[in-house]
This record gives structure tokens, C-alpha cells and sequence, in this order.
């Protein structure tokens, strides 16, 4: 093959005397015969030209040819499809619920001082502060006590751990794109991409000229290796930008205090919650933090019994002061309960008491 390259080289074309100064032209294992044309104008894989070498392929052929694994796929195909400033689309990144414990070094003094306020107009003797510090920004929580204000700061953790998991994604993804088609730029080869077209690698002579390689496919191999033997993945999740989420969690944080603020200035609004919190906490429950593993937003709360057993309380329905009363064997509230109960308040207190009868 490569004397018959050289033959018609030799013969048609005297423009392509670089040629003579490398040994190029070899197929290799990737390409065959057929795949490979003479300064033509036809959609070949391998067009030889006199100024270059012309590779035209689909996204697909092109990282078969080259080795790329799919975790690299996952990462270089948009890239090149969609070129410089790709920002994913509509990707995102679920952050765990504890992210937002990090959340207080994104607020400003005003948040700080409303969210104290809230905190000492529900009774509570923490600090802002120390919950930034101290990285616990999902322990307000349980200070706000009352189901509205909960439902309220569900919110703004929901929201602002919407917002943060797009535009930290968004900004990844811009990052990795721009420094791909810097890499590619730098290469002295031209890519031209697109999601319709697939590839496009020009190789001009003075980069053939430079390298040393020995057939078709160790040149394209050669020059993808810039990107195709990357661990994208690593860099992709090390980069940790925020920007562009500022103006979303001032909203979010002012909406949530705004509305907190107007819920605790309404009269007799909360005053129904503070009558089941009241007896609660005179039974010994306690509350189980709506953000754990134990489910999503719901009011619940339990008590251990001597033999180690739990009580948990949970569907309260404070305008008909009526609970759901389970009886758990151990603390495991996603086995089958050992007994269910639907009760009144005033009923509490004698089912716990008598929880070995067979009521």
C-alpha cells in the first residue's frame, strides 16, 4: 500500500513534494484502503491534499479509533460537539442535604441578623455565629420548633441546594470546555466540531513535517492523545466555583426571612403548635431531625423506652389534635411497627404508660 500511495503521489500530483521528505501514508489498523483520497473533494475518512491531511469522521469513529474510554467520552464528546463556553446544558449535580450546613459563609450581615432575630423570637439561645462557624447551618431547624417555619426553611435549603448543584455544574463544565479547546488550539492542528457534522482534523504539512509517525493511524492517535488520554473526570469534579449563585441565595435567604418574620408577627398563628410542642416536650419526645435518612420534611418525634424500644409520633393533625402512635421494637422506624395507634393528645400519655398491655 505504501509503494502504491507513492506511486500516484509520485505521478498525479507534483504539488505534494513534502511528501517525499515522510514516510506517512500507511493506513494502519484503523483505516482501510478505501477510507483514503487524493485532494478531493468527496466526504472521505482520510483526505491527502498538498497543503495537508484531512481527517473527517463521526464523534463515534473518532474515539473508537483513538482508544478513548467512556468515562472520557462522557466528558470530550459534548466539548467537542458544542465547543468553547459549553456550560452542560441543563447537568446537575445533587449536593448532599449536609452542604448546607456550609451555606452561612455565602450570607451577608442582614441575613445574619434576621436569621438571629427568628432564633431569639422562638425561644432560642443560639448563636448565628456559632452555627456558621461551627458548620451547622442545618441545626436551625430544630430551633424554629414550629411546623410552618420548618416548612419555610425546608424550602430555603432546597432551593438553595437547587441553585448551588446548576451553577456549580454549569461552571465545571465551562471550565473543562475552555481548557479542552485551549489544549486543541495550542496543538497546531484545526479541529472544527459540531453535533450535526462530527470531526473535522486538519493536519497541515508543517505539523507533518514535525512529527515523526508511522502510518494514518499512529498520526491521528498522535495528535488526539492531547484530549483522548485524559482523566477528565478528576479534573472535572476538583474545580469548585460558586459564582453566579450570589444573587439567587440573597433571594432565597430575604424570602425566607421575610416570611418567617411575618409568620412569628401574626398573632395566634403558631399558638397551636406551641400547645402540641408544650406537651411533647413534657412526655420526654424528642424531635427527629427532618433532614436525616429517616426521610424527607414531616414532623416527627420519639422516645426511647427503658428496654430500649421507641415510641415515635408522627401525622399530627394539630387542628383535631390527633396523632399517629407507633411502637417500635429497637429504633429501626423501617421495620414493621410492633403497634400503631391513631390518638388524641390527651391519649398520649396512657398508651405510653401502658404500652405492655394488649390494648
Amino acid at each position: 500500500m505504501r509503494n502504491l500511495i507513492k506511486k500516484i503521489l509520485k505521478e498525479e500530483f507534483d504539488d505534494f513534494g513534502w511528501t517525499k521528505e515522510i514516510d506517512p501514508f500507511e493506513p494502519g489498523s484503523e483505516f482501510e484502503n478505501d477510507d483514503i483520497c487524493f485532494d478531493s473533494d468527496d466526504d472521505c475518512m482520510v483526505n491527502i491534499n498538498k497543503d495537508s491531511i484531512i481527517f473527517k469522521m463521526s464523534y463515534d469513529e473518532w474515539s473508537e479509533k483513538v482508544d478513548t474510554d467512556d468515562d472520557n467520552r462522557y466528558y470530550v464528546q459534548p466539548v467537542l460537539d458544542y465547543g468553547r463556553n459549553y456550560d452542560g446544558g441543563d447537568d446537575y449535580y445533587e449536593f448532599d442535604f449536609d452542604e448546607f450546613n456550609y451555606s452561612g459563609y455565602q450570607i451577608n450581615e442582614k441575613h445574619k441578623e434576621g436569621l438571629q432575630q427568628i432564633l431569639n423570637l422562638v425561644g432560642s439561645e443560639k448563636s448565628i455565629e456559632d452555627i456558621i462557624d461551627d458548620d451547622v447551618m442545618n441545626s436551625i431547624e430544630d430551633e424554629l420548633k414550629y411546623p410552618p417555619l420548618k416548612s419555610l426553611f425546608d424550602n430555603l435549603r432546597s432551593d438553595y441546594l437547587s441553585t448551588l448543584g446548576h451553577q456549580v455544574q454549569k461552571n465545571r463544565w465551562i471550565s473543562l470546555s475552555n481548557y479542552i479547546w485551549d489544549l486543541l488550539d495550542g496543538t497546531g492542528v484545526e479541529w472544527k466540531t459540531g453535533w450535526r457534522d462530527g470531526l473535522t482534523i486538519t493536519i497541515p504539512k508543517e505539523k507533518l513535517l514535525e512529527d515523526n509517525f508511522k502510518d494514518l493511524t499512529q498520526l491521528l492517535k498522535k495528535v488526539s492523545s492531547v484530549i483522548s488520554d485524559g482523566y477528565w473526570s478528576d479534573s472535572f469534579y476538583e474545580e469548585w466555583d460558586t459564582s453566579g449563585t450570589e444573587e439567587d441565595i440573597n433571594y432565597y435567604f430575604n424570602k425566607f426571612i421575610e416570611d418567617s418574620m411575618e409568620l412569628l408577627e401574626e398573632e395566634g398563628v403558631l399558638d397551636k403548635y406551641q400547645e402540641f410542642n408544650e406537651l411533647i416536650d413534657r412526655l420526654g419526645f424528642k424531635s427527629l431531625n427532618q433532614g436525616s435518612y429517616y426521610g424527607g420534611y414531616t414532623e416527627k418525634f420519639y422516645k426511647l423506652t427503658p428496654d430500649r424500644n421507641m415510641w415515635l409520633i408522627k401525622d399530627i393533625n394539630y387542628d383535631e389534635k390527633m396523632v399517629d402512635l407507633f411502637l417500635f421494637e429497637g429504633s429501626n422506624i423501617f421495620n414493621p411497627p410492633l403497634k400503631k395507634f391513631r390518638v388524641s393528645y390527651n391519649k398520649i400519655s396512657a398508651y405510653i404508660n401502658n404500652y405492655m398491655l394488649d390494648l
